[in-house]
């Protein structure tokens, strides 16, 4: 499963960033894949909150 992540450059709220991924995958299965564009913001806060959230 792939999960798209888009957001804001100056979003900041990392807990809330895992905190969501974390209970999708809880709920859905686990993601293999996070699609974002990279930039600052709720995208880097995605691929680095990313690997904890994904599941096992």
């Amino acid at each position: 499963m792939r999960i798209i992540v888009t957001g804001g450059r100056n979003y900041t709220d990392a807990r809330t960033v895992s905190g969501t991924l974390t209970v999708y995958a809880a709920q859905h299965g686990q993601f293999h894949r996070l699609v974002h564009g990279g930039a600052t913001g709720a995208d880097t806060l995605a691929a680095a909150v990313a690997p904890r959230s994904a599941g096992p």
